[in-house]
């Protein structure tokens, strides 16, 4: 008799301590999320044909880190950790397809943009800089500037400037024919000091003949020169082997 209560007690005990299902759905979801694993993500959304979106690398985890919180009446709670800007919550909403529980991706992306559109990184330039020449690797390959094309925008009411900067000499004025990867800037604020990237201020590396890779994780730091030139510093690394540091120089 003793044993049977023994085995009773066990029982209901495992029961409480049972993982709640739409913890583990979420834990799996960004488990999948993290190891790009099509085949899990195609089971667990409510639209399997959005894992193809996010194995293309048009989605990835730019976090540090996170952790599967509490349930909440619209999914689950998920604290994420990020380089150089406080933790931020926000939940990842779950909804029923045929009575059985699912992901819903684009509501849980709105959710965290609404969460992170507003919070500030924690330093000015969350990258350092290196005080050398702009080089690195571009698609794992050296990658070294050598020269910059500048250009700016006349909209009576403001004026833009942008930047293409390539590894090559150019035989042209605006380097049309490059056979090398090139960085081309048009959405950083290079009237000021500059800052950090993000959703609105990024970069853009272009490869030949037509690929193009958007970068919104660095830093940029932009400075005026006694003889009348401007430096323009540059640090970032992704996980698609493109990593720069340093600076380039131009009038």
């Amino acid at each position: 008799m003793k044993f049977i209560w023994i085995a009773l007690s066990t029982l209901l005990l495992l029961g409480c301590a049972q993982e709640d299902p739409n913890t583990d759905l979420v834990k799996r979801f960004w488990q999948a999320m993290d190891a790009n694993d099509v085949g899990i993500l195609k089971q667990l959304l409510s639209d399997p044909k959005q894992a193809e979106f996010i194995a293309s690398g048009n989605v990835g985890l730019a976090v540090e880190s996170y952790e599967v919180l509490e349930s909440t009446s619209e999914g689950v709670n998920v604290k994420f950790v990020r380089h150089c800007y406080p933790d931020t919550i926000a939940p990842t909403i779950i909804t029923e397809k045929s009575g059985t529980p699912k992901i819903d991706l684009m509501a849980t992306f709105q959710a965290q943009m609404k969460k992170m559109a507003g919070v500030k990184t924690t330093k000015k330039y969350c990258y350092e800089f290196q005080d050398q020449p702009m080089q690195g690797e571009i698609n794992g390959k050296p990658w070294k500037a050598n020269h910059v094309h500048r250009q700016v925008y006349d909209f009576g009411t403001k004026k833009e400037e942008s930047l293409s900067i390539f590894s090559e000499n150019c035989p042209q004025e605006n380097c049309f024919v490059v056979s090398t990867p090139s960085i081309l800037i048009s959405n950083l604020d290079l009237s000021g000091d500059g800052g950090n990237f993000g959703n609105n201020h990024n970069i853009t590396i272009f490869t030949p003949p037509s690929d193009n890779l958007m970068i919104s994780q660095g830093s940029y730091r932009v400075s005026s020169l006694s003889e009348g030139k401007t430096k323009l510093e540059l640090s970032f690394k992704d996980d698609s082997g493109n990593s720069i540091n340093g600076y380039i120089l131009y009038e």
